[in-house]
């Protein structure tokens, strides 16, 4: 596994990836209605507008079959994606690929975003944790703020929980 800055490239990619991690972890927390939803989120174009925006550090955590090197990457599987605005200090995303959940994907990205956080400067973090994922963030030392709602670039909301976390 690897872990490199997102490109252009990766936008399909990333968009069916985080559709399927969300209709994979998030079935036991949320309705049908809410995941669609959630899912309506990560279209191609929303995904294209997240990696446009420059205050947002896209990361992915990929195999890599071309023997390392950053430049061909038409054969990574992204086997996880995980986004921070710098701006805000947020978390606003982090998802695994169903076959590769509870295999350390997700911690090792979540580690070089808050890596990459302190070193821009940032001393806390703030998150929004999808309900069946509140447990993970707690094992890395986020705290629980309040229940919220995340609310999506149409418009609609889905329950959440607002964490943050010290770096």
């Amino acid at each position: 596994m690897h872990i490199r800055e997102a490109k252009y490239s990766d936008i399909q990619q990333v968009a069916d990836l985080a559709q399927l991690s969300i209709q994979s972890a998030c079935e036991s927390s949320y309705s049908f209605d809410q995941i669609k939803i959630w899912l309506d989120m990560f279209s191609e174009d929303i995904i294209e507008e997240i990696f446009e925006d420059e205050n947002n550090l896209i990361l992915v955590a990929v195999n890599q079959d071309n023997g390392g090197d950053d430049e061909a990457d038409s054969d990574d599987e992204i086997l996880s994606f995980g986004y921070l605005n710098l701006e805000t200090a947020e978390i606003k995303g982090l998802y695994t690929h169903p076959d590769y959940t509870n295999q350390g994907c997700g911690a090792t990205l979540l580690e070089f975003l808050e890596t990459r956080a302190t070193d821009n400067g940032i001393l806390e973090l703030f998150l929004d944790s999808s309900l069946n994922a509140v447990d993970f963030y707690k094992n890395f030392g986020y705290k629980e703020i309040s229940s919220s709602e995340f609310v999506m670039p149409n418009g609609q909301s889905i329950p959440s929980v607002r964490m943050s976390k010290r770096l």
